[in-house]
């Protein structure tokens, strides 16, 4: 199954349980809300029509006993009529009631058809049946006693007929009341009912959102933990490669993407262990041709300087040789001199570039003393600079301490200059060496008014063997090794470097060494 798959079906779960539960609950409210309605509907209106009709009897029995009174107490025949009048209205009440009370005992009858209580229609019939007797014996006595009396209030036959009139209505009380009872006791068992099935809902309505939370919280960590576990594993997966570890290989079945992407990370472990191989391969043949190269690059070196020792010394002899040699042979000899150091220079260079990348070139770090250094530098090349008549200057007025190798600043000094002075003009030629002050570190300099560098090529000049004129007719030599030297040299002792110039106005260039402790 697909995870979008699973998302959804699961997304769905939850709503349909909670819908399912909502309603449940819904409906066991409603369903109290309802019982509690009928209570009300079917058992207040019949207590008042009961209570109504028992208030009417007594009522009618008083008229009938005040018309009695109002004769023997000789009232007028008109107070006498309206005693008889509300008789007529008071028995037209209790009729209406009675007849109330009767469809709405015939409407109580039609709803408890088919409920398991027996007999219900049957004992309101009976007690309607009581009620209209005794109502009808009571009119039928009240009205007899009013049509007897023509004067004669004290004789026996009407003593008697309000004896009966009163034993009427004591009967009619007594058949409400016990109705009365009745429905009280009715009341309360319904009360009692719809207590219980309250307790009831509200138990099931408990007992769904329990169900439902508990599908809800199986359902979750079903669909978590189809997702997670996958997703756990191929995290374990991952660090294992980080680890080195290529052997890992994941095992997730089924047809998801969580599969579909189990089956691509064994194949892309697969492809980079495979890939590893190879570059394992290719690097140690490139560790063996490095090896080769340095190898040949030391016996190259070293079998170019042999022959130079007694060329060089062949040479200072003959030149010491004044008498001997003819001018022209003077100035071969002093040719083959110059380019043999020069020569021997381009081999130091060889050597020591390759010293550096193997890391074998010793540092001898500690505190410097800027202006000391620099005023070295410049006495080293004051004499060479004078020879060839080029304006030097040294402009170093800081006293700072700097921690540095002082050979390597020496070095680094000594290739710049050179550089400079394969490219200074011949009219006015000027070398300028000096330093600033920085927070922290001191910044050296070697300026001068040469052609200058385009910018297209001062990135690439401090990389080794680089060189921005590649013709065969190119005015100035070297190996373009110099100035990789000297790249490196500063970037071991924790500085950087770089160029600032103009094509046709000079070139500055600048390194960084960090300071020292004065004390």
């Amino acid at each position: 199954m697909k995870i979008n798959v699973k998302l959804i079906t699961s997304f769905l779960g939850i709503v349909l349980i909670g819908g399912l539960t909502g309603y449940v609950a819904f409906t066991g409210i409603n369903d109290v809300f309802i019982i509690f309605d009928i209570i009300a509907d079917e058992t207040t209106p019949e207590l008042l029509l009961l209570g109504e009709i028992e208030s009417l009897s007594h009522v009618l029995q008083l008229n009938a006993i005040n018309y009695v009174l109002l004769v023997q107490s000789s009232a007028t025949s008109q107070r006498s009529q309206e005693e008889i009048e509300e008789f007529n209205k008071t028995n037209l009440k209790l009729v209406g009631t009675i007849i109330e009370l009767k469809k709405l005992e015939e409407e109580e009858g039609e709803k408890a058809e088919g409920l398991e209580e027996k007999d219900i229609k049957e004992l309101e019939e009976e007690f309607l049946q009581q009620i209209i007797g005794l109502k009808a014996k009571l009119q039928f006595a009240s009205l007899t006693l009013i049509g007897e009396i023509n004067g004669e209030t004290d004789s026996p036959k009407i003593l008697a007929m309000i004896d009966e009139i009163e034993i009427a209505q004591e009967e009619l009380n007594e058949v409400i009341e016990t109705r009365i009872e009745q429905e009280k006791q009715e009341l309360e068992r319904r009360n009692t009912l719809a207590d219980e099935i309250t307790s009831n809902a509200s138990d099931f309505i408990v007992i769904v959102s329990l169900v439902g939370v508990i599908f809800v919280a199986c359902l979750g960590i079903f669909v978590s933990k189809t997702i997670s576990k996958p997703i756990s594993k191929l995290q374990n997966a991952t660090n294992e490669i980080l680890n080195g570890n290529l052997s890992i290989s994941l095992d997730i079945k089924g047809s998801d993407e969580m599969s579909s992407l189990s089956n691509s990370f064994n194949k892309m472990t697969t492809f980079i262990s495979k890939s590893q191989d190879k570059i394992q391969c290719q690097l140690l043949e490139l560790t063996l041709l490095d090896k080769q190269k340095d190898d040949f690059l030391s016996m190259l070196s070293h079998e170019l300087r042999t022959p130079l020792v007694p060329i060089n010394g062949i040479c200072e002899i003959l030149l010491d040789k004044d008498s001997e040699i003819s001018q022209e042979q003077r100035e071969l000899i002093q040719s083959i001199n110059s380019n043999s150091s020069r020569l021997g220079v381009l081999i130091d260079k060889l050597l020591l570039i390759q010293k550096l990348e193997l890391g074998k070139y010793n540092y001898d770090v500690k505190n410097i003393n800027v202006k000391e250094i620099m005023h070295e530098i410049y006495s080293d090349n004051f004499t060479i600079m004078s020879k060839r008549q080029i304006e030097f200057t040294n402009s170093t007025k800081d006293d700072n301490v700097i921690y540095g190798d002082k050979n390597s600043i020496h070095l680094i000094f000594s290739n710049l200059i050179n550089n400079s002075l394969d490219f200074l003009p011949k009219e006015n030629p000027r070398i300028e060496i000096g330093t600033e002050s920085l927070v922290g570190k001191t910044v050296f300099f070697v300026k001068d008014n040469g052609s200058g560098i385009a910018t297209e090529h001062q990135e690439k000049i401090f990389k080794k063997f680089y060189q921005s004129d590649l013709s065969f007719t190119r005015k100035h030599g070297g190996f373009g090794i110099g100035l990789a030297i000297c790249k490196k040299l500063v970037t071991e002792m924790s500085g950087t470097m770089w160029v600032e110039s103009q094509e046709g106005k000079g070139a500055s260039f600048y390194f960084t060494i960090k300071n020292g402790d004065k004390n």
